[in-house]
């Protein structure tokens, strides 16, 4: 008979779990792994009858954890982002110390009383120590090398971003530094794209005034929220992924990237470094001209551009393949199981 998990994420909708990817890889490897994965979103949905429950966030696990501790079963609990965040900077709500007490309180709890707490680099593994974590492993995300990889393209016009337009993204993922590096960009490459794509928020309406400032309405393109498909298709049009951020967790986009062989600009904070490692260019996220005196020196050099594609993708493969993810859940499962 088959065992039978939960997968737990508190999304608003569950066609998100399939758009989102760290959601859609780890519940098809609970699938692959041999579980009947029941898939739950909310309170009411999670299941009485299963043997054990992996949640997303040490926020909303608090609802898994509650019947995990009723039923008796194990519960694992990802740290995956800056919710845990306190010692480095995160000056966006998104932070742990920015927080509500109450739920401060609860990331807390999920950390010390789950079964194991997957951190999703090095960055949050700390994070997580430094607020009790018990059983903390380091289980990187999880790149499909076979789905996200170089595709020849003559189409290539793009410096392309993902990010949500919210007001926390405008300051984490520096939004408004990637508008004011496309103006020093298209005036020496007029023929370039900006691309932002992700969920909008009504900050777009803040960002759209920054373009218009600057004059880029034909230069900088705000596309919503995008399918994996979609993404792809990006990606193969793409000169550079930009990617000046202030905090990153892990920074999957940027990995995707590099598993696509497009060379990135990024910065070197928090968990990107270990993903990037030397084979990016780390800019001032706070400055607007280095961003964009990064993503020229690209667009010259041929040579260096390509050396990063080629050491970025097989950078991705050797480290941070879903065929690795998989195999590490695979290993804590069994020690949590037996």
């Amino acid at each position: 008979m088959r065992r039978k998990a939960c997968f737990f994420a508190r999304v608003k909708e569950k066609s998100h779990l399939n758009m989102m990817q760290w959601y859609k890889n780890d519940i098809q490897i609970l699938k692959e792994l041999g579980f009947d994965v029941k898939v739950a979103t909310r309170f009411s949905e999670i299941p009485f009858d299963v043997d054990f429950y992996f949640s997303w966030w040490a926020t909303t696990s608090i609802f898994p954890m509650i019947m995990a501790k009723i039923r008796g079963k194990p519960i694992i609990v990802v740290a995956g982002g800056s919710e845990v965040v306190h010692l480095e900077s995160e000056p966006t709500a998104a932070g742990y110390l920015n927080k509500p007490l109450i739920v401060r309180q609860i990331i807390k709890y999920c950390l010390k009383y789950a079964a194991a707490v997957i951190s999703v680099s090095r960055s949050i593994k700390r994070e997580a120590d430094d607020l009790g974590a018990r059983n903390n492993v380091l289980i990187y995300h999880g790149i499909d090398t076979e789905v996200y990889k170089p595709v020849s393209s003559s189409e290539r016009d793009t410096i392309f971003t993902l990010s949500q337009i919210t007001e926390n993204h405008i300051v984490r993922k520096k939004i408004f530094t990637i508008i004011d590096a496309a103006k020093h960009v298209v005036e020496a490459y007029p023929n370039l794209k900006f691309v932002i794509a992700g969920a909008k928020s009504e900050a777009i309406d803040k960002v759209k005034q920054r373009i218009a400032d600057h004059g880029l309405e034909k230069h900088v393109l705000l596309p919503r929220r995008i399918s994996e498909e979609e993404k792809l298709s990006y990606f193969s049009r793409s000169l550079v992924y930009l990617q000046p951020t202030i905090h990153e967790g892990f920074g999957l986009a940027i990995a995707e990237a590099m598993s696509c062989g497009v060379p990135v600009v990024t910065s070197r904070v928090a968990a990107v470094p270990e993903v990037v490692g030397d084979c990016g260019l780390y800019a001032d996220p706070d400055d607007p001209k280095d961003v964009a005196d990064k993503v020229k020196l690209l667009l010259v050099n041929d040579e260096l551009k390509k050396e990063l594609a080629e050491k970025g993708r097989q950078r991705i493969k050797e480290n941070f393949s879903y065929e690795i993810r998989r195999q590490r859940i695979k290993e804590l499962l069994d020690a949590i199981l037996s």
